[in-house]
């Protein structure tokens, strides 16, 4: 799936069928996506148990000349200047998308816009739905930007 995800957008794969990790441009958008795992150890009655869990880690530039910060919290959306989360999310459906993607991490702190989710991905679809989540929302954040410069577009 990693791969038929990369060849129809132009990515390239890198890593295993076990830990893919794709880098290229999306929509005109510098992009790196990856899985990696965690170790989880538990000790119960019977000895200790030893989890593995996956990961996916999406990560896109963001053009942040105004310097805000987003942060997805308890099924909020934050932000610094506190407008901007509110703005953009009367401006876009990030705000139920973001429900449905449920992140572990979304935030974007100073050019990066960063996206993380434990399970695995076993669709193409939902890989989709995650990767266009993150680039609509620098999108939104980049528009937001020129709306804020002086002598940017019109609202």
């Amino acid at each position: 799936m990693w791969q038929r995800f990369a060849a129809r957008h132009g990515l390239t794969y890198k890593g295993s069928s076990i830990s893919p990790r794709l880098e290229g441009h999306y929509q005109q958008r510098p992009l790196v996506m990856e899985t990696f795992t965690t170790t989880r150890f538990s000790r119960h009655s019977g000895g200790s148990r030893r989890t593995t869990l996956y990961h996916i880690r999406i990560a896109v530039p963001v053009d942040n000349q105004a310097g805000c910060t987003l942060r997805w919290r308890k099924g909020k959306l934050e932000s610094t200047p506190a407008p901007v989360a509110q703005d953009i999310l009367e401006m876009t459906d990030l705000g139920q998308r973001l429900e449905a993607a449920a992140p572990d991490t979304f935030v974007l702190a100073e050019s990066v816009l960063l996206l993380e989710r434990q399970g695995v991905i076993a669709e193409e679809a939902e890989l989709q739905f995650l990767v266009d989540l993150v680039c609509d929302t620098a999108d939104a954040v980049e528009v937001l930007n020129a709306w804020q410069q002086p002598g940017g577009p019109a609202r």
